[in-house]
């Protein structure tokens, strides 16, 4: 019966060997007919995902409740020529003859994942500049952090002389130089780099694999040197200045909230002191 589904499935034994994959599983992942018969099941499982998984799927031939595989919608899966699918999986328990065996019924997940995709980057972009927003520094910080021996670097961007933009030529004027703000922050930073706007006329930007004094006070006085050019904003001509404030995450681990508060905190600084760039001093 399991044969004639349209989705795939697959039966694994207690020790996580594959004794029997249908005709969807084996177009899914690539494989031949009755080629994954006797593999193991981490044969179809990243690498990188491999340890969880195991355990995961492990405990749940034990308890026959869901662990992890159960708790994300979406999981990536591994073709046989490594590439990778996003695929969704639904999990049960059978017993035959005194073992224990899994049953994973696996779907193709890729108009799903595309649909979460763009739901994400929606819900993380802020709708004025493109950059990202809170949510999207949040994410982000949580991710680097979890490996920070890489090094991370912060800088909190806020401007000077922005105001006026606002008060004297009126909201249109003042949105169109924060979009020229962001632009050109985005041209000063590397790829891997991520830019935010918090709110107002502050930024936020995320340098993973920073971990020098003087390569954050360079990149912060590249984004200066890009951000206080003159512009033309709806036929508006001036210019902004900017304070920025820099902290680099410390080896010992740094929680998201405290580190963009330590950068903030810097930014002041700068902002009293009447310079461009302040950093917060390690500890």
């Amino acid at each position: 019966m399991l044969g004639l589904l349209y989705d795939g499935a697959i039966v694994v034994d207690g020790a996580q060997r594959i004794v029997y994959s249908n005709a969807a599983t084996e177009r899914l992942f690539g494989y031949a007919p009755g080629e994954l018969a006797g593999m193991p099941l981490e044969l179809l499982v990243p690498p990188r995902f491999r340890p969880r998984h195991s355990a995961a799927c492990r405990e749940f031939i034990r308890a026959g409740e869901p662990v992890m595989m159960g708790t994300r919608p979406i999981l990536q899966g591994l073709r046989k020529d490594g590439t990778e699918i996003p695929v969704s999986i639904s999990l049960c328990t059978a017993d035959a003859g005194g073992a224990p065996y899994a049953i994973a019924l696996v779907r193709d997940a890729a108009a799903i994942s595309a649909t979460l995709g763009e739901a994400t980057t929606r819900a993380e972009t802020d709708a004025l500049t493109g950059l990202g927003n809170r949510l999207a520094l949040s994410h982000r910080l949580h991710e680097e952090l979890d490996d920070a021996h890489h090094g991370l670097g912060l800088l909190y961007l806020d401007l000077c002389g922005f105001k006026p933009f606002n008060d004297r030529y009126g909201h249109a004027v003042g949105d169109r130089v924060l979009q020229i703000v962001a632009e050109r922050i985005r041209m000063a930073i590397r790829r891997k780099d991520l830019a935010t706007r918090i709110g107002g006329d502050e930024f936020v930007v995320v340098l993973p694999g920073v971990s020098h004094p003087g390569l954050l006070e360079a990149r912060a006085g590249v984004i200066a040197d890009h951000v206080c050019r003159p512009f033309s904003a709806d036929g508006v001509t001036g210019a902004v200045g900017i304070s920025i404030g820099g902290v680099i995450a410390s080896a010992n681990g740094e929680k998201e909230a405290r580190l963009v508060d330590l950068a903030d905190q810097a930014m002041y600084e700068a902002k009293r002191r009447g310079i461009r760039f302040w950093m917060h001093a390690p500890t």
